[in-house]
C-alpha cells in the first residue's frame, strides 16, 4: 500500500471518529424551516419536517462545511433518484419515501446533530425560545439511519448518471 493512501485512509478514519457520519446514503430528518430556506419559493410545506438523504463523498469534497442532500417525500415527483422504505414508524411497513425531486441542496454542517429527530421527540414538553432558535435543524433518522444495500445501489447509479459519483 502506498504511504499517501495510508495517510488518506488514516485521515478519513480520524474524521469519522471525531465527526458525525454524514456519508453518502445516511438518512436525516430536516426541520421544515430549513427546507423553506433552501427550496424554490413554490415549495409549500405541510409537515414539521421531511427526510433528507446525504450525498456527501470524501473524494468529491474537501470540506465538511456543507453536506449535499436530497429532499424526501412520500409523494412521487417527476425526478426520483432513489426510493427508501420504512423511514418512519408512523406509516405502515413498506411505505416508500422518494428522494430527488429537489436537490442536491447544500446543508451547513453546523445544523446537524446525532440526537433523535424532533418528529419523534416527546411532545408538549414546554417551549423555550432560546432552545428553539439554537437547536440543530438536521437530526439523524432514528428508525433507519442509512439506505439498505439495494437502495444504495439505486442511489449510486443515479449519481453516476448525473455525474455526481466520485
Amino acid at each position: 500500500m502506498k504511504p499517501a493512501s495510508n495517510f488518506v485512509d488514516g485521515f478519513i478514519e480520524t474524521v469519522r471518529r471525531s465527526c458525525r457520519d454524514v456519508s453518502c446514503g445516511t438518512l436525516w430528518w430536516l426541520d421544515e424551516s430549513l427546507w423553506i430556506e433552501k427550496l424554490p419559493a413554490a415549495y409549500r410545506p405541510k409537515f414539521p419536517g421531511h427526510p433528507g438523504l446525504s450525498l456527501w463523498q470524501f473524494a468529491r469534497r474537501t470540506s465538511l462545511d456543507a453536506v449535499p442532500m436530497l429532499y424526501g417525500s412520500r409523494q412521487r415527483g417527476e425526478r426520483v433518484a432513489v426510493v427508501g422504505a420504512d423511514l418512519s414508524p408512523k406509516y405502515p411497513p413498506g411505505t416508500l419515501t422518494h428522494f430527488g425531486e429537489f436537490g442536491p441542496i447544500d446543508m451547513e454542517s453546523r445544523e446537524f446533530t446525532d440526537k433523535p429527530s424532533p418528529a419523534t421527540a416527546a411532545q408538549n414538553c414546554g417551549f423555550d425560545l432560546d432552545t428553539w432558535f439554537s437547536r440543530p435543524r438536521i437530526c439523524r433518522n432514528r428508525y433507519k439511519d442509512r439506505l439498505g444495500e439495494t437502495e444504495f445501489a439505486q442511489l449510486k447509479a443515479w449519481m453516476q448518471q448525473e455525474g455526481l459519483w466520485a
